[in-house]
């Protein structure tokens, strides 16, 4: 919004210069004017590369840079209200350079729209302060705002990072506790139906080697520990936890309810239920992974997940426009995440290049290895 509100800014400063050149071909045949419109047009050039282009930082203040000169040209012409201009570099300089910087910026364009206003034949000692300081207080207006608006998106950013975490943090604190849950379980198999088993199988030994009446009163013992065995291991199971029974579309997608930025593009194929569940576990938590990734580290914008079927395999394809990086350091999500997906059979590729954002694609089976 900030971005349309700065072409409209760029419009509206030119609006009168523009509409007098394209109805009057008298104006359009005076050198000044020309050279007015190359001007007015390149700066609109060099703020459309700034907002659309991925370029870094230093090339962002170059464009910003040319941008001021054009809009202290401009200042100097009487066709329009040419230095309002200078809002649509105020808002720029804030979100590329510090809070000092930007209004550093800013009072050198109010400084040097003022020297030009004082050295204009056509504008007396009044009316240029005057003129200047309206300008000024616009710019500074601007600034201000702009400045809320950057400390509102930070926050923003901070909120969802620690909610982020929150929820990665619950989601250890459930694996661990299932982990945990497991090995009592695991204990309460081998210390009761281990031994039940192993007396059922004494009794069977026996009775195959005794004769009829004492192997069948064995075979009926072994026949009541048989239920006394389904009984056990029925209590053990249902101590367990229920797990989550959702399907798994549902689970990726709340993922993503709480996310503000970047913008999550959730795209899921038809019958991803069909997953089976140690796969459907391992796409959650790589998509959960590539989430926290991003929204950690990134400074992402948005943020496309894909995931399609393929035969039978399920490929997930995801890819941001954040910062990227010149050298790809694996850190401990990325291991796991690679080792879930070789544990199952599949295959992990990363992509990252500076100024071309972050890309994961992973390739599973439907049925794992």
């Amino acid at each position: 919004m900030l971005e349309v509100g700065g072409f409209a800014a760029w419009l509206g400063s030119g609006a009168q210069h523009l509409v007098e050149f394209w109805l009057m071909p008298e104006v359009r045949a005076q050198p000044a004017r020309q050279v007015c419109t190359v001007a007015f047009l390149l700066f609109g050039l060099a703020y459309t590369a700034a907002c659309l282009l991925p370029l870094g930082r230093r090339w962002k203040i170059g464009l910003l840079t040319v941008q001021t000169v054009l809009g202290l040209w401009l200042s100097w012409y009487s066709y329009g209200a040419f230095s309002a201009i200078f809002t649509v570099t105020s808002a720029a300089a804030t979100f590329l350079l510090s809070q000092r910087g930007a209004a550093v910026w800013v009072i050198a364009q109010a400084l040097g729209t003022t020297l030009i206003f004082l050295l204009r034949p056509d504008m007396s000692l009044e009316v240029a302060l005057s003129a200047a300081a309206m300008y000024a207080a616009f710019e500074l207006f601007t600034l201000f705002a702009a400045r809320a608006m950057l400390e509102e998106s930070l926050a923003r950013s901070e909120l969802t990072q620690v909610n982020t975490q929150l929820l990665q943090a619950r989601e250890t604190l459930a694996e661990h506790a299932r982990t945990q849950e497991r090995l009592q379980i695991s204990r309460e198999l081998h210390d009761s139906v281990g031994h039940h088993l192993t007396v059922l199988a004494v009794k069977l030994e026996v009775a195959c080697h005794s004769g009829p009446e004492t192997g069948a009163v064995h075979v009926r013992e072994a026949r009541a520990m048989v239920g006394e065995v389904l009984a056990e291991m029925r209590a053990v199971v249902t101590e367990m936890r229920n797990p989550d029974l959702r399907p798994l579309p549902d689970r990726l997608r709340s993922l993503t309810e709480h996310i503000a930025s970047p913008r999550i593009h959730l795209t899921l194929p038809e019958h991803l239920d069909e997953a089976a569940g140690p796969v459907s576990h391992v796409l959650y938590r790589c998509v959960q992974e590539i989430i926290t990734n991003t929204t950690r580290h990134a400074q992402a914008q948005n943020l496309w997940i894909r995931m399609q079927r393929e035969g039978e395999h399920f490929d997930l394809e995801a890819r941001d426009d954040g910062q990227g990086a010149t050298e790809l350091i694996p850190h401990s999500g990325l291991h796991v995440m690679r080792e879930r997906v070789e544990g199952i059979g599949g295959a992990l590729q990363v992509d990252c290049q500076p100024g071309s954002g972050f890309a994961v694609r992973v390739r599973i089976p439907m049925r794992s290895a």
